[in-house]
């Protein structure tokens, strides 16, 4: 509402209009709740219009009068304020022909709230003007409403935190990828490839030698032996403690759940995504304006988080010393197609250890 103005030490400076609770809640105007305005009194009225006929030629009038002698005296209280008086002023004009007319806002107006405290503004648009005369009058909001606006603002601030590190995290998945492109179109990866190469070669012919040295003695126990010693070789990844839990998991959900696909996304953080035909999974895409659907929205994401982020996926992640695991669902919108599912619809969790 830039066309409000409150007058401070005979200056006039935009208005600081905001709402109680940054999203919610009732309006402030420089601090005080518009929802405990009593009055709007006009002091002064100085609102002027221009009248352009089809010849180009103008005539201009002081309307403060229409308005200010209307209410000499009086208080405008909200919209069903009366406004008395006549009409009367003086006007120039040089046709009678006139084809528009232009009304330019100019009034000076205190207002008063609950508490008894008044502050002076100037108002240079007609709709700002009773946009503050609709408060004017109407029942304050109650503590319990209060509160409720403040839960409802708290929420939207979580989830767009949340929105934040999600955003953040395909970033740090797109750089990723980045950074791994490049790896991998360097010399220092083929290297790497081909000492894997000798590396596995190697842990061949020491599995050989193994087997044709301990095979005549007791063919029996070659086996165990060359596995044990092999297995000692391989370090162990914790991406497979992982993906074993994930697989448990879907099958504890009888498939509701299926499809896991993890991916790491940095040195000690993880990504997986599932997919399910249930809908009662599906977010509802009103929930950034409509209150039922955001609070529908939360309650979805706190049941996914419950589903998610068990005892036993904290343990490995603490185990491991993982910073988290992000879980998403994927709604699939074609069960004869399980490529073709909704990503703005996913609700998504984080995982930690603690």
């Amino acid at each position: 509402m830039q066309e409000i103005y409150v007058l401070k030490s005979g200056e006039s400076f935009p208005a600081n209009i905001s709402r109680l609770f940054e999203t919610h809640g009732p309006y402030t105007i420089e601090g005080h709740r518009l929802d405990l305005l009593t009055k709007v009194q006009v002091l002064v009225d100085s609102s002027t219009s221009t009248i352009k006929s089809t010849g180009e030629s103008t005539s201009e009038a002081n309307t403060g009068s229409m308005l200010g002698r209307a209410v000499v005296g009086g208080v405008l209280l909200g919209g069903s304020g009366v406004i008395t008086g006549g009409l009367s002023g003086k006007r120039e004009s040089n046709t009678k022909t006139i084809s528009s007319e232009s009304l330019n806002t100019e009034i000076t107006a205190e207002l008063i709230f609950l508490d008894g405290i008044s502050i002076y503004v100037v108002i240079r648009s007609i709709e700002s003007f009773h946009w503050l005369l609709s408060f004017a009058g109407q029942p304050s909001l109650t503590d319990d409403e209060l509160e409720i606006e403040k839960n409802k603002a708290e929420k939207e601030a979580e989830l767009k935190e949340l929105q934040r590190k999600i955003e953040l995290e395909g970033l740090q998945n797109k750089s990723l990828e980045q950074n791994k492109q490049a790896y991998e179109d360097s010399p220092a990866f083929l290297l790497i490839v081909a000492f894997g190469v000798v590396f596995f070669i190697a842990i061949f012919i020491f599995t050989y030698r193994a087997w044709e040295s301990y095979s005549s003695n007791n063919p029996s126990q070659v086996l165990p032996i060359v596995l044990e010693q092999t297995a000692s070789l391989v370090p162990d990844i914790e991406e497979d403690d992982l993906n074993k839990y994930f697989a448990n998991f879907v099958k504890s959900t009888e498939n509701n759940i299926h499809s896991p696909e993890l991916t790491k996304t940095t040195a000690n953080t993880y990504v997986v995504e599932f997919k399910t035909s249930d809908k009662s999974f599906m977010a509802d895409k009103n929930g950034d304006k409509d209150p039922e659907a955001f609070n529908n929205n939360q309650s979805l994401v706190s049941r996914w988080e419950t589903i998610f982020c068990t005892p036993e996926l904290k343990s490995i992640i603490s185990n491991h010393n993982i910073l988290y695991v992000t879980g998403y669902i994927y709604f699939i919108k074609n069960k004869n197609s399980p490529n073709v599912y909704d990503k703005d619809l996913k609700p998504s969790v984080i995982c930690s250890g603690r």
